[in-house]
């Protein structure tokens, strides 16, 4: 297991152009920590630019729901609802995660919760648990991809970096779960979240500041699993962001906050020129037709 982190267009300010982690369970068991050290040097670029990665420890699962996860093969499967029963979180876990992550959900509920409560008090922020994106069909998806059941996939629909919202203005908070397989995770940085903090007690006491965004520049995160390790991958939609999925992908993925609401797409990023691959999407366009016929998915270019 994995995660590998390359930046482009930030090493002036000071950020590593490539970095990553593995971990090996008998370091980790021997409380070396050394994974966990380069996983939270990562989060330090990530988290101030409203993106945070949590390993998901999978050293523990049932043997039975090993099994369940070997057999899954996606949307047609008998397997679906104990999968998304196991991995697609319900409010309170989404809204831990959130907090976690130093994000505050994007739609805010009209209750009047008691502030001596903190963040927790607020039990009705967040949205729609269901949504629909324009051209990116309905969430939350619980899907393995196999080129047997996903013979469009070689169109990457979610590769281009796109933010989201509704019509409105108001944006989403996504969490991306990947219990197998590997995919890639970009990000355009600079786009800090807003958080209101977490609840300090009686006394008020007042952590270290937050870090500000990174002015400008891309990541792109490599992540593949094994059986000791998955990842969840916590966003707001207000993120330029894109998503490559592969080849025996397994996730569950998650987009709340305001019913339907559409991708604004960027014209490129450091890795692809998104002109060889037919034009650019629009919020009208069923992204699931891009692109056009003949043309070649989108892969990274690599850097000369």
């Amino acid at each position: 297991m994995s995660v590998r982190f390359q930046s482009t267009g930030a090493s002036k300010y000071g950020l590593p152009e490539e970095t990553g982690a593995s971990f090996d369970r008998d370091a980790e068991e021997q409380g070396q920590g050394l994974f966990m050290k380069q996983l939270a040097l990562i989060n330090d670029i990530l988290v101030p630019n409203g993106v945070c990665l949590h390993r998901i420890d999978l050293r523990f699962q049932r043997p039975e729901l090993q099994t369940r996860v070997a057999a899954f093969d996606g949307k047609g499967s008998q397997l679906l609802d104990a999968i998304a029963k196991e991995y697609a979180l319900p409010y309170q876990a989404l809204q831990g995660l959130t907090i976690s992550s130093k994000q505050d959900f994007a739609v805010k509920g009209n209750d009047d919760a008691d502030p001596k409560l903190g963040p927790f008090g607020r039990t009705k922020d967040g949205g729609c648990l269901a949504t629909a994106g324009v051209g990116f069909g309905t969430f939350p998806k619980v899907d393995a991809v196999r080129n047997s059941n996903h013979p469009d996939m070689y169109r990457q629909p979610y590769r281009r970096i796109h933010s989201n919202a509704s019509a409105d203005g108001v944006t989403t908070n996504e969490f991306l779960t990947m219990f197998a397989g590997s995919c890639t995770f970009y990000a355009k940085l600079g786009k800090k979240p807003p958080f209101q903090g977490i609840f300090k007690g009686v006394l008020g006491q007042e952590g270290a500041a937050d870090k500000d965004a990174t002015p400008d520049g891309f990541v792109k995160l490599d992540l593949n699993c094994d059986a000791s390790t998955g990842w969840r991958v916590v966003y707001r939609g207000e993120v330029p962001h894109g998503l490559r999925m592969k080849e025996g992908m397994k996730f569950a993925w998650q987009v709340i906050g305001p019913q339907e609401w559409k991708p604004t797409f960027l014209s490129s990023d450091p890795w692809t020129d998104y002109s060889l691959y037919g034009k650019l999407p629009d919020a009208d366009t069923d992204v699931n037709a891009l692109p056009e016929a003949g043309r070649a998915p989108l892969q990274d270019v690599p850097e000369e």
